[in-house]
């Protein structure tokens, strides 16, 4: 994954434009079939190492424009597929999770039966205008300029799981059905239940990776519940208006941290007609190229 342009070559194998299995033409053969070569830039204003899902994001954007230059399309259940083997190519070792939050628009719950091939289900869930904009209202978004590769990671969830040691193995069937509780109350519009979830799903996670939540957050998030009052822990993250936001965070945002406010778009991964991006949901232009209006 640290290689050059390591992910933009993975994305033009896994959409078959280029091969490199043997008795493969070579490449320039390749290319000039394919209508005599292909320029692509990328760029992604989120830093490396954030969490964010940047790399699986952008991949299924470069894969989407890729393939609209070359006159093809794939739906969004394929594309999150596609981004699946991209992420296999980098040997990062992701899922399918990324992907499916930005590549779909709105609010969703992904399910998949515990069995080889992986097979995605995506399903979009009711998620209302009024209640979009309070649940943003009520979203802050905090970078601690700590980076992590996810390959390193997720190398250390897995090794977890093939232990199935009783605290892991039950902690895997509670992420499933708390994804299941965030799912209904999210369609019952219920901000305390969901913000009881997230903080479920904060404690699972730190037991599937030891060592993912640094010093420095830990004592961030002590913090912040200080702050907020112990009736009013689950407001972490879903707890402030924008007055009170300014009122606990101060001037320099979050324990001297910067702080975001965050916007839920129900878009769809999309493009505008007229401009040479494709972007994801409520965010800036993630790809450029030159393109013809399809």
């Amino acid at each position: 994954p640290g290689a050059a342009a390591a992910l933009l070559k993975c994305c033009v194998l896994c959409c078959g434009i280029v091969s490199i299995a043997a008795g493969a033409p070579p490449l320039e053969e390749q290319l000039r079939l394919a209508g005599g070569g292909l320029h692509v830039a990328s760029w992604s204003t989120l830093p490396q190492g954030s969490g964010l899902g940047s790399s699986s994001i952008l991949a299924g954007v470069v894969m989407k424009a890729i393939l609209m230059a070359f006159g093809l399309d794939m739906d969004e259940v394929s594309l999150i597929h596609a981004v699946q083997n991209v992420e296999q190519m980098l040997t990062t070792g992701g899922g399918w999770q990324d992907q499916v939050g930005a590549l779909i628009g709105g609010a969703k719950i992904t399910r998949s039966a515990a069995r080889l091939p992986l097979h995605v289900v995506p399903e979009r869930l009711p998620l209302e205008e009024g209640f979009a904009k309070e649940l943003a209202s009520r979203l802050v978004l905090v970078f601690t300029g700590r980076p992590r590769l996810a390959k390193h990671l997720l190398q250390n969830v897995i090794r977890q799981w093939f232990s199935r040691m009783p605290e892991i193995c039950e902690t895997v069937r509670g992420l499933v059905a708390n994804a299941e509780d965030a799912a209904k109350a999210l369609t019952n519009r219920d901000l305390s239940r969901l913000g009881t979830c997230m903080s479920t799903y904060w404690r699972q996670k730190k037991v599937m990776a030891p060592g993912s939540e640094p010093t420095s957050v830990a004592a961030l998030r002590e913090r912040l519940e200080f702050l907020l009052g112990r009736r009013w822990r689950w407001r972490l993250r879903y707890g402030v208006d924008e007055g009170a936001r300014g009122a606990w965070l101060g001037p320099r945002g979050c324990g001297g941290l910067p702080w975001h406010g965050v916007s839920l778009c129900q878009q769809s991964l999309h493009r505008f007609r007229g401009h040479d991006s494709i972007l994801t949901p409520g965010c800036g232009p993630r790809w450029g190229g030159r393109l013809a209006d399809q």
